[in-house]
């Protein structure tokens, strides 16, 4: 899996319902197998984080980009308190749509899950309004109920709504 699907889906991750799961080393960019089971035969078990990872491009670009998810969390209360809605698309096989709303903020979420473009529509009367973060991404337009948007491999589109 490469970079951009692996940070498609931290996105993902981050603007789900639900608590953010950082695996053992992913926020530096370290992929191994990890098995801290004192009693698995496993032959990874033990196997410690590479933490240079964190000392390579790859990683310290990884490392920012988590920090700005972390914000992004942090600072955005439908992220956290907010009921999610899913929003019908007319590229489910490969396009995550979904709506975060609370009393105070509405998000849009549209994440591309797969490795090919996708333009596609999104059934809901939210209006996008400011992106909050993005990754090839194009709003076409937004009319009365429907949404239209392109998504390159893995991009992202979080915006706020009204």
């Amino acid at each position: 899996m490469g970079k951009n699907a692996v940070e498609a889906m931290f996105v993902l991750n981050f603007t789900i319902d639900g608590i953010p799961m950082i695996y053992n080393g992913n926020e530096v960019a370290d992929f191994a197998r990890h098995n801290h089971n004192k009693f698995s035969e496993d032959e990874v078990s033990y196997q410690n984080i590479d933490w240079q990872n964190a000392l390579l491009k790859s990683g310290r670009d990884r490392l920012a980009f988590m920090k700005n998810l972390i914000r992004i969390r942090k600072s955005n209360l439908a992220l956290y308190e907010g009921n999610t809605i899913w929003l019908e698309n007319s590229e489910p096989q490969n396009i995550l749509s979904f709506a975060r709303l609370c009393k105070t903020q509405k998000l849009l979420c549209f994440i591309n899950a797969s490795d090919k473009s996708a333009d596609f529509t999104a059934k809901t009367n939210l209006k996008p309004q400011n992106t909050i973060i993005e990754r090839d991404s194009k709003l076409e337009s937004a009319t009365d109920g429907e949404i239209k948007i392109s998504l390159g491999p893995y991009g992202f589109y979080i915006c706020q709504a009204k």
